[in-house]
């Protein structure tokens, strides 16, 4: 037998869950994948690069150099539908967050 008083308590509970996940998980800035992509070693800068060049998001060299057209490039992977449908999602630390943006188009992951 079901309790509707369980029922009612429980679903704005899930609710607020939902959207405290989504909160966490929107927002990643081009800032922040500035600062995690400089960590980086080059040749892992150049993958992401390559990544976003693959994608039509960054046109400028293969360089492992962060400038204005990197930069540029992760701003539309940002607003992209395809990083918003799988970012929305996203419940783990920040910092793993923007890793995940950093090589977003490296990986068969969100395809």
């Amino acid at each position: 037998m079901i309790n509707r008083r369980n029922i009612l308590i429980s679903a704005p509970a899930a609710l607020l869950c939902a959207h405290a996940a989504t909160a966490q998980s929107a927002g990643v800035t081009v800032e922040e994948v500035r600062a995690v992509f400089e960590q980086r070693d080059r040749g892992t800068r150049m993958m992401a690069q390559r990544g976003l060049q693959g994608e039509g998001y960054y046109t400028g060299p293969i360089d492992g150099a962060w400038g204005p057209g990197t930069a540029e490039a992760y701003r539309k992977l940002i607003a992209s539908p395809r990083y918003q449908r799988h970012a929305s999602g996203w419940t783990w630390s920040r910092e793993a967050q923007v890793i995940d943006t950093l090589l977003f188009l490296n990986s068969d992951a969100f395809l």
